[in-house]
């Protein structure tokens, strides 16, 4: 029972979700759509409620990958590996489909909770009494790196991505609540975990994914 007080911070997608950052906006954006991630850019840095008009993020184009070297060219397919996989972890989040989140999170806490089974009932317990988002978007990537070993060989790649979900306050005015995800992928299968990583201390995350530090540790 340890770290028992550690998992429950991972319960569930968004389990920090109501201690990131809350900003009250003004939609002021009209742009019909933004197809590519050169579009959504500058608009992400000037308007919180930017995105809200997208269905999901949009992935890198694998065209990028042009005069790039090896490294550069992993970059970008893992960029677009993850963001894939968070686009279908929002969408699980916003239909509460648990099962589909539940393949998303680290088998450590899993195994906490002894089954699959176990920990979506304890998903969706905890999810009572929490807002209901209009919209949940992950990304775009802000951060990318491989786990390296002492001869430069990788075995995953890590990300971190910021996570914006939509929302109306008690008076109906636009609320954007912010988190921060960490991402892990296996080279070997491509599968993706993601753990929330808001207000945790560094120690905390290291205990559910230690190669973060790549990522976490990287200027």
């Amino acid at each position: 029972m340890k770290y028992y007080g550690i998992f429950l911070l991972f319960i569930t997608f968004f389990a920090a979700c109501q201690s990131g950052k809350k900003e009250k906006t003004e939609d002021g954006f009209n742009q019909q759509k933004a197809d590519s991630l050169a579009l959504i850019l500058p608009l992400i840095q000037n308007d919180p409620v930017a995105l809200k008009t997208l269905d999901s993020i949009p992935v890198p184009s694998l065209k990028d990958t042009v005069n790039k070297d090896e490294t550069g060219k992993d970059s970008l397919r893992f960029s677009r590996t993850f963001q894939l996989a968070a686009n279908r972890m929002c969408k699980a989040e916003k239909d509460k489909d648990y099962f589909e989140l539940s393949a998303f999170t680290p088998q450590s806490i899993i195994q906490f909770y002894k089954s699959r089974e176990a920990y979506i009932e304890r998903m969706k317990m905890s999810d009572e009494g929490r807002p209901a988002y209009e919209k949940i978007l992950a990304g775009p990537i802000q951060r990318i790196a491989p786990a390296t070993d002492d001869n430069g060989f990788a075995a995953a790649w890590y990300c971190l991505m910021p996570v914006r979900s939509y929302r109306k306050d008690a008076q109906g005015g636009d609320v954007v609540d912010v988190s921060w995800l960490g991402g892990q992928c296996e080279i070997k299968n491509q599968t993706v975990y993601f753990v929330n990583v808001t207000g945790l201390s560094r120690e905390k995350i290291l205990q559910v994914m230690p190669d973060l530090t790549f990522v976490l540790d990287k200027k």
